[in-house]
């Protein structure tokens, strides 16, 4: 089987959880290649200058601001982070690794990192089912490696928005 576990690196809190994972998982499974992937790591410089500089200006300076940014997101239940074009055109490497690999599962320890995946997917690069980890990862990480493990198909959604949609998918509210 194999595995790859996407992140991006807003932060160390998205890469931990993500590497936890993937230790959890490979001592789980030990046959399986368990790969992890920061969508940032190789992203276009203009990318990062819009979509991940303005967020840290914000919580650093303004978090009143971006609380704000949050809550009304939230409220209005937007279902992406970034309009689809600009997740393609800002991290194309990743869909390289994702097509390159050929993962059975992905598992995405950041709400980009699941938007990344669906688009993969729904343009033919994989066929990987999909796990979310999102902002709960500590409480369920055990949960989806058990999963993943078994081959099971399992989407958390942090907000109770659907993230991804496949046959045979579980969804828990957290």
């Amino acid at each position: 089987m194999r595995v790859l576990v996407l992140t991006l690196s807003f932060g160390s809190g998205h890469v931990r959880a993500a590497e936890a994972v993937a230790r959890e998982l490979a001592r789980q499974a030990p046959g399986a290649d368990v790969r992890v992937v920061d969508a940032l790591a190789d992203s276009r410089a203009l990318f990062r200058a819009c979509y991940v500089w303005p967020y840290w200006v914000m919580v650093r300076r303004a978090p009143a601001l971006w609380e704000r940014f949050f809550n009304a997101r939230v409220a209005r239940m937007d279902e992406h982070t970034a309009p689809a074009w600009a997740l393609r055109w800002g991290c194309p490497r990743v869909f390289k690794s994702i097509a390159e690999f050929e993962p059975d599962v992905i598992v995405a320890a950041e709400v980009a990192a699941c938007e990344l995946a669906v688009l993969a997917r729904r343009a033919g690069l994989t066929a990987a089912r999909g796990a979310s980890l999102c902002r709960c990862c500590a409480r369920v990480a055990s949960f989806v490696v058990r999963a993943v493990a078994r081959r099971r198909v399992v989407v958390l959604s942090f907000y109770g928005f659907p993230i991804y949609s496949g046959a045979r998918t579980r969804w828990l509210r957290i």
